[in-house]
């Protein structure tokens, strides 16, 4: 949660299927966005990797400004490691 920005991020499922396939809402200022990624996560002896695909990203039709994906990368950053429980080495986009 990013008060100052009034953000938030909440992990909500992954996919039984494909569990590299998660699915977050992300909130900005009041509207929601269901936001859909691709999270790979690999183990090195200085911690985890994490490199996030963004599949999709929906608020009712509207497209997400650059000012929300830029917080959605800002959000995704400190949720990897699980807000710090688990090392991480490092945190890439692709996106």
């Amino acid at each position: 949660m990013n008060r100052e920005k009034d953000a938030f991020l909440i992990w909500l499922h992954h996919d039984r299927d494909a569990p590299e396939n998660v699915r977050y809402l992300f909130s900005v200022q009041g509207r929601h966005y269901d936001v859909d990624l691709r999270q790979d996560i690999y183990a090195w002896a200085s911690g985890e990797s994490y490199t996030y695909s963004l599949l999709s990203i929906a608020d009712d039709g509207q497209p997400a400004t650059d000012d929300v994906i830029r917080l959605l990368k800002d959000a995704l950053t400190v949720f990897a490691g699980f807000y710090g429980t688990a090392k991480v080495a490092s945190v890439k986009f692709k996106f």
